[in-house]
């Protein structure tokens, strides 16, 4: 009997508004699911972004683009769920692919 294994999830944190749509088609082209939350961590962005980072295999938070709480609330989150945390400064579609290309790596193998 075989197992269908579900597909990769990938959460990106942190101001990528204008990339959104590009990283999850590349996602999805790759088999890996993405959400993207902005890092907004007021009001019920906290609640939000512990919704996100729960669901996922591993987080990616974008530190040029988002604020030290967001980063910081990200980290701590991810931690208390046992998520696999990237930390990088800068995220362009080329560096979002290369991450997304290695979480389908990993998930295959």
């Amino acid at each position: 009997m075989s197992t269908i294994q579900r597909p990769a999830r990938v959460a990106f944190v942190g101001g990528l508004d204008r990339l959104e749509p590009a990283i999850v088609e590349a996602g999805r082209c790759l088999g890996v699911e993405v959400e993207v939350h902005r890092g907004n961590v007021h009001g019920r962005g906290a609640d939000a972004l512990e919704r996100v980072i729960r669901r996922a295999d591993r987080v990616v938070v974008v530190t040029g683009l988002n604020s030290h709480g967001g980063v910081l609330t990200a980290k701590r989150i991810a931690r208390r769920f046992g998520v696999e945390v990237e930390i990088v400064k800068n995220c362009g579609i080329a560096t979002a692919r290369e991450l997304l290309e290695r979480s389908a790596s990993r998930r295959a193998a």
